[in-house]
């Protein structure tokens, strides 16, 4: 999913607070932003149903707020002649406020009859409404659920999710939670959901994403500036916002003017990796590339890439690098305008040594990766007295190992671990996966759409350090290097993906691709916009 414009991602408080702020505020009444809410999404199932020529619904239908919208998404499918069937999963008794108003509204006319389901025989019983339903509308629980899902409710859940046929979950899935986008226990997998107000961070990252299938943003009344005022940090990051970011490349020009990059990487055995860095940096703009490495691994690489120029690192006969030699490359990286370091450096004394040194003396911009990453397991708090400004660029694996964690845990809430791992550690953090995310100290993050799973492949992340660190180079403030050199990266990916399927993609498919990427963007090819 590929957005023109960015979006604010809010979490299920951010949300109440906004809705909060809508009715107290700034007057409007709560039975209006339901009813627009309800409406929108019954514009969606109704083109849903057109589709698969269907002529019948299953609404399943919620005690909160949630339900109440699922009471409008009734009637007005109602009102198109679609035929009904409205299940409510809790007594009239508990619906209170807006959702009851428009219960009654449904209760007042002859069109449609409220199917009360209190038990488990109560759904046998409705199972062949269920099956004979074309589409299925879950209003269940939205936005505001906190627990795992079970008991009756559960039940539904797997009964839905059973049909094979389209359901529309009305602003999110249930029992999905919508801040980390992990199923509580079990989730409805919809075909479209269709969200009210703000996108929720729960739908922009996985496995959350997955559960919402197509993802639709009803207005519903919010006054404009109510969002532009509510300062919510996580952004998912649209087309706009990547090319806001482009460096400017003028037209008199030179090397010199696009910056000099400094690659520490590529040990013997490993000089690919430093190589399709040296290339990423060059490919996102870079005017020179320089990689730094022992006298083997050095000469490997460069025969890799002829554009890259070279550094030599001297080790002693135990095999770790000299005083004088670490003392040259503190002053050459200096002299540089970016470093990027970790890519095939390999986890021993050798790369721990040249790690340390250049966090405790470079000033420049510096992209910690890979091997450079692994072995500040332990010595993390190095990360907090480097001068220069860092952007340390992890996968979930790496990132489990620099926090003594599981990787699990990383992935359990992957916005709000980068955003803590920012703020605690006074670095950017590029946290790479699936749905790339991209936090700054002070507390913002975004969310970065392009990429597929044909970017798990060996030397892919190598490929995005080089593009951070060119970009770097060229005086992209380090939070914007991360979040566009992902975006760039990604699309990359995507166009690669076109061209030779998502499972026979390469690292230097994706090297290929990435000046198609950038003229894309600049392009702005309407054939992007996938949602």
């Amino acid at each position: 999913m590929i957005l023109r414009q960015s979006f604010p991602l809010a979490t299920a408080v951010e949300m109440r607070e906004l809705d909060r702020k809508a009715i107290e505020e700034r007057g409007t009444p709560g039975v209006v932003l339901m009813e627009n809410a309800g409406r929108g999404c019954a514009e969606v199932a109704i083109d849903m149903l057109e589709e698969v020529q269907g002529e019948r619904a299953a609404v399943f239908c919620g005690p909160g707020n949630n339900g109440g919208d699922g009471f409008v998404v009734a009637r007005h499918l109602s009102n198109k002649g679609i035929g009904v069937d409205l299940f409510m999963l809790a007594p009239e008794s508990k619906v209170k406020g807006d959702a009851l108003i428009n219960l009654k509204i449904i209760a007042s006319g002859p069109e449609i009859k409220p199917i009360q389901i209190a038990s488990e025989d109560d759904l046998t019983r409705q199972e062949a409404r269920i099956t004979a339903a074309d589409l299925i509308v879950d209003a269940m629980f939205g936005t505001g659920l906190g627990r795992e899902v079970s008991g009756l409710f559960l039940q539904v859940v797997e009964l839905i999710n059973e049909q094979d046929k389209p359901v529309v979950s009305v602003d999110m899935p249930s029992g999905l939670c919508s801040d980390t986008g992990i199923p509580l226990g079990w989730a409805v997998q919809a075909s479209a959901t269709v969200t009210f107000g703000c996108l929720k961070r729960g739908q922009a990252i996985f496995p959350g994403a997955d559960y919402c299938g197509d993802l639709y943003l009803a207005d519903i009344g919010f006054p404009s500036s109510l969002l532009d005022d509510a300062g919510i940090p996580v952004w998912f990051m649209g087309m706009d916002s990547a090319l806001e970011l482009l460096p400017d490349r003028p037209e008199d020009g030179h090397k010199g003017t696009f910056g000099h990059v400094l690659l520490i990487a590529g040990r013997q055995g490993f000089s690919g990796a430093a190589a399709l860095a040296g290339m990423g940096a060059l490919k996102a703009g870079a005017g020179l590339a320089t990689v730094a490495g022992t006298k083997e691994g050095l000469a490997a690489s460069m025969a890799h890439a002829p554009e890259l120029m070279g550094h030599t690192i001297e080790i002693d006969n135990t095999g770790e690098p000299t005083d004088d030699s670490l003392s040259n490359l503190v002053e050459r990286a200096n002299t540089m305008d970016a470093v990027a370091i970790g890519p095939g450096l390999g986890t021993g004394e050798y790369a721990r040594k040249l790690v340390h040194a250049v966090l405790n003396n470079v000033k420049k911009p510096i992209v910690l990766d890979a091997d450079a990453v692994n072995v500040l397991a332990g010595s993390s708090d190095i990360l907090k007295k480097a001068e220069a400004e860092v952007i340390l660029t992890p996968h979930p694996g790496e990132m489990a190992r620099l926090l003594a964690r599981k990787t699990s845990e990383i992935q359990a809430d992957r916005i709000e671990l980068a955003r803590k791992v920012s703020r605690d550690m006074g670095v950017h953090v590029v946290l790479k996966g699936a749905r790339t995310v991209c936090a700054e100290p002070g507390g913002s993050a975004w969310v970065v759409p392009t990429g597929n799973h044909g970017l798990a492949t060996a030397g892919s992340g190598d490929v995005l350090t080089g593009i951070i660190a060119g970009l770097a180079a060229q005086k992209v403030e380090p939070l914007d290097a991360g979040r566009l050199g992902a975006f760039i990266h990604g699309l990359a990916g995507d166009l690669a993906a076109d061209e030779f399927g998502p499972r026979c993609i390469t690292a230097g498919n994706v090297l290929e691709k990435i000046g198609e990427a950038f003229q894309a963007l600049e392009e702005q090819d309407q054939d992007w916009e996938k949602s």
